[in-house]
């Protein structure tokens, strides 16, 4: 399960994404949470990077202990972003927004040899529930969606330090075969506006 993270009033240049990967088996799980300095920042990228991570972390997985049939569960609150990463697409049109990380979900996608079914699960229920009203996959929801806050919290106490300046660095996502830049920035889109103009 993953769960993105924006806020536009703190810093409106960092999407923040926190993960989950729980056995049901042996009731074990690990976690984690990263965030994303980009002007393309928004929670739809936040979201992305979520399933993005997962599908890597899937791979990584299923390649070191050289697994070949399995199957899992990947969960999300976006039903958007959920259907990104399951789909199986074959080609991203150069105008998707995130083009990029649509790219790099389908990279890894299509080497997976197990299978990932995707289940949507409603956000935020913690408003409305007490913690042991909720289910399992939203309790697990709640706390992705804390670890991808706390991303972005950390996102703005690092450029604190850096007094406001942005990361140094052309970035790329794993399995990204190509990426363009224009002026330090990455574009992850539709690059023929900014080509025209640069």
């Amino acid at each position: 399960i993953a769960d993105g993270s924006f806020n536009r009033e703190k810093d409106a240049e960092v999407s923040g994404t926190g993960w989950i990967v729980y056995c049901k088996n042996t009731g074990r799980k690990i976690q984690g949470s990263f965030y994303e300095e980009s002007k393309a920042a928004s929670s739809y990228r936040g979201e992305l990077l979520g399933m993005c991570c997962l599908l890597l972390l899937a791979s990584a997985l299923e390649e070191f202990f050289e697994v070949d049939a399995w199957t899992g569960q990947i969960s999300c609150d976006n039903e958007s972003a959920l259907y990104q990463a399951t789909r199986g697409l074959k080609r991203i049109k150069p105008g998707s927004s995130c083009a990029d990380l649509l790219r790099s979900i389908r990279s890894t996608g299509i080497r997976l040899q197990g299978r990932l079914i995707g289940a949507h699960v409603d956000s935020h229920m913690d408003k409305y529930l007490l913690w042991h009203q909720l289910t399992f996959q939203q309790q697990l929801n709640v706390l992705c969606d804390q670890l991808a806050k706390g991303a972005v919290s950390r996102a703005i106490m690092d450029r604190m330090r850096r007094r406001g300046k942005r990361r140094k660095g052309l970035q790329v996502l794993p399995r990204e075969d190509v990426a363009l830049f224009s002026h330090g920035e990455k574009l992850t889109s539709d690059i023929a506006k900014t080509v025209r103009y640069s």
